[in-house]
């Protein structure tokens, strides 16, 4: 029993980092297409690559973030008696944001390629 709170709690930390990560990148990639698009410069072409992999990759992460999420409901909660998931659920609340801020970016990156042409 100890061994799968250890292995939840450890997914637990790694799903909201990756979760911070991805909502950081986000931002930057919308503050880097705002800046090209006001330069009136092509951005480059490897952060729009970049950015619609993150997009792709957003909805796994969201469905695995509900997935434990509910698997901590159901099997581990019970077991484990003061634990929460309260990280898990900050991740998939911060994941849709950070699909908005990144298509958002996506847009101003392909906007900036358009203008500068």
């Amino acid at each position: 029993m100890k061994q799968q709170r250890i292995s939840f709690k450890e997914s637990e930390h790694v799903y909201f980092l990756i979760s911070s990560m991805i909502f950081i990148l986000s931002v930057i990639f919308l503050i880097l297409g705002y800046i090209f698009v006001k330069m009136i410069e092509s951005s480059p072409v490897i952060l729009l690559y970049i950015s619609t992999a993150l997009l792709y990759y957003l909805l796994p992460h969201f469905m695995y973030g509900l997935f434990s999420f509910f698997y901590f409901q159901v099997k581990v909660k019970h077991k484990i008696v003061h634990s929460r998931a309260y990280k898990t659920f900050i991740g998939i609340l911060t994941t849709p944001i950070s699909a908005i801020i990144l298509y958002t970016a996506i847009l101003l990156l392909s906007f900036s390629q358009c203008v500068s042409e």
